[in-house]
């Protein structure tokens, strides 16, 4: 009985819930709880619109200005136009993504991952490219949507 019981601790995570009677759904869900929640995809219907004369959102008029609101980064680029992403890189669906107005592209803080602001990876840890929302503006209302 004691080898028997020994033989536990030197079975992993995924071995030890096995053994305990854990398959298919119930075994991911155990196995990731409490670190697995991070690296799920998020959700992006998106459809929200904004008052530019919030001074909540006095940095989009300012080129190279940027705010996240509803999990989704807002630019002013360098160019006078906006431009919508994601918060969430694709390398891992971390919230990390910001915009990079030195070299106008979106990056994330979290690993390196870059994208230009079509969404496209521009280095590995970006290859899976980046969620984009379209906005439109009317009079002083910003509208980010898709």
């Amino acid at each position: 009985m004691l080898h028997h019981a020994a033989s536990f601790f030197f079975m992993n995570r995924n071995e030890f819930l096995k053994k305990l009677g854990f398959k298919g759904a119930a075994l991911m869900a155990l196995y990731c709880s409490g670190g697995c929640e991070h690296h799920l995809p998020p959700v992006y219907d998106i459809d929200f619109t904004i008052d530019l004369t919030n001074s909540e959102y006095a940095s989009l008029k300012i080129k190279g200005g940027f705010v996240v609101v509803n999990y989704v980064v807002i630019v002013y680029t360098t160019d006078g136009k906006f431009a919508a992403a994601t918060v969430y890189c694709s390398h891992q669906y971390l919230p990390g993504i910001e915009y990079d107005y030195s070299r106008n592209i979106y990056s994330c803080s979290e690993h390196g991952a870059e994208f230009d602001l079509s969404g496209k990876g521009l280095n590995d840890r970006g290859k899976n490219g980046l969620k984009i929302y379209q906005t439109s503006l009317k009079g002083n209302t910003l509208r980010v949507y898709g």
